[in-house]
């Protein structure tokens, strides 16, 4: 009986360790967090603190000051300015900083706003600095934690691009920690569907080659052999054995049966499957084989969901593959004969004549490559045209040239001294533009209405720059003899 007492509380013991492991494993960047906060708290709460106190002195020196100058007002019976005065000691009481600048204090007032102005700002400098080099310091703590980077990453982020509060930052890290493990989910199971969608994508380029590839070899008449390479041909392009089975049907050449180890029912019965998982799918995989579904199958039960699915123009495509696709080999063999000894224009004609007969048949291979043939031979005789051309063209010049015989002089506009003048800047070498004051921001004065100092209230100043014209030189080549001091004259 003891025995089994001891077994039942070591095994409730190695399953308390577990879970408490488990726990412990799930909630460690928190608890990191947490350890974080309860270490810098002290030193948060001592900026935060201090920053009050030396926000609560400057107002209440500043606030001192104006009461003695209400007084006095008072005392002058200036009831205005003691109003105005009255006003500004409700606005600093109250914390606030938006002092009204389009009041117009006495001077003794506006030294005190200016040293009360200059004070918070003082103030809020410091608490700016303290708290980035405690934003630094915590950084640099989450950096150093052995958590997933991730989770780091947008911490750390979080922190640098907000206000500092040591507060939420738990809360915050819980919502991050749980966005980055939806994250993981939602990848993963993206992952998988594209690797599945892969598999299958490939299982059914390959089964459909080589079917049609086969059906067609018994039979070139054989309409789910058509159906089964338009498939193909449109999700494989590029496939050499395509391409090579296209050119023996359009030659009507022996084809060569493949081994394959699946049926026609059994690949149908496959294709369903795929259609119905992938169904909301929306890409030229799902709708290429979906309309091969539908055209092999008219009377599947996903008749209503293909067609509600896949775009109008893939059926129209399919529709056209299978009217033309053994289509036009005849006439492009036809076309070839009257090529070989067309001239520049002969070669024009065929060429328009190809082009129609593509509109007509637009999937011949046979037709697209006779048509590239054309241009390029069309390409070659335009060439040859043009160098006889440019022949006679040079011999005229030879002999304009002999006719026109010409003289150097100097040249009018630089006197043969090469350069002329800056037009630009005259020659002084630099520009002298008015752009806006940086210090006041082109309004004249600060916001307390005082006259910016830097532009002396104008709102602009002057800026002296080199001249881009001509380097800061002063000079630019004479454009009329390109520095060479001298031109061409007719004798």
């Amino acid at each position: 009986m003891k025995y089994f007492y001891c077994l039942f509380i070591l095994s409730l013991t190695f399953f308390s360790v577990n879970i408490f492991a488990k726990t412990k494993k799930e909630l460690k960047p928190i608890d990191s967090i947490y350890k974080i906060v309860n270490t810098n708290k002290s030193t948060y709460n001592f900026i935060n603190e201090k920053i009050k106190i030396l926000r609560k002195q400057a107002i209440e020196e500043a606030l001192k000051l104006l009461n003695k100058e209400k007084k006095q007002f008072l005392k002058d019976d200036n009831l205005n300015q003691a109003l105005m005065v009255k006003k500004l000691i409700k606005t600093i009481s109250d914390g606030k900083n938006d002092i009204d600048e389009f009041e117009e204090y006495p001077d003794s007032v506006m030294e005190i706003i200016q040293v009360y102005v200059e004070r918070i700002d003082k103030v809020d400098e410091l608490y700016n600095e303290s708290m980035n080099k405690l934003k630094q310091k915590i950084i640099k703590d989450i950096k150093s934690l052995k958590i997933k980077s991730n989770i780091k990453t947008q911490l750390c982020d979080y922190i640098q691009e907000n206000k500092l509060d040591l507060n939420s930052l738990p809360s915050k890290t819980e919502d991050i920690v749980n966005s980055v493990s939806l994250e993981a989910t939602q990848t993963k199971t993206k992952n998988d569907n594209l690797s599945r969608i892969s598999n299958e994508e490939q299982f059914v380029k390959k089964n459909a080659y080589a079917l049609a590839n086969n059906l067609l070899a018994v039979n070139l008449d054989s309409r789910q052999g058509k159906i089964l390479f338009a498939l193909a041909e449109n999700l494989d392009k590029e496939n050499k054995q395509i391409q090579k089975l296209r050119l023996n049907i359009e030659k009507n050449t022996y084809i060569s049966i493949i081994p394959v180890k699946i049926n026609m029912t059994d690949f149908i019965t496959k294709l369903e499957v795929i259609v119905k998982n992938n169904l909301n799918t929306k890409n030229e995989f799902l709708y290429n084989t979906a309309a091969a579904l539908l055209l092999l199958k008219p009377k599947t039960s996903l008749k209503i969901s293909i067609l509600k699915q896949v775009p109008e123009k893939v059926f129209l495509d399919y529709n056209k593959r299978l009217d033309t696709i053994f289509d036009g080999a005849e006439q492009a063999e036809e076309l070839k004969l009257e090529v070989l000894d067309a001239d520049h224009n002969k070669l024009k004609i065929l060429l328009k004549k190809t082009n129609d007969l593509l509109t007509e048949y637009p999937f011949c291979l046979s037709l697209k490559n006779l048509y590239y043939e054309i241009k390029t031979s069309l390409d070659n005789t335009k060439d040859q045209a043009e160098n006889q051309a440019d022949k006679q063209e040079n011999l005229k010049d030879k002999k304009s040239l002999n006719k026109n015989v010409q003289k150097e002089v100097v040249c009018p506009k630089c006197h043969g001294k090469k350069k002329i003048l800056c037009p630009q800047c005259f020659g002084s070498g630099t520009i002298t533009e008015k752009i806006t004051c940086p210090q006041c921001d082109g309004k004249g004065t600060n916001w307390m209405k005082i006259k910016c100092s830097k532009c002396n209230g104008t709102g602009t100043i002057k800026n002296k720059m080199k001249c881009l014209n001509c380097n800061g030189t002063g000079y630019i080549t004479c454009p009329k003899c390109n520095g060479s001091g001298s031109v061409q004259e007719k004798e």
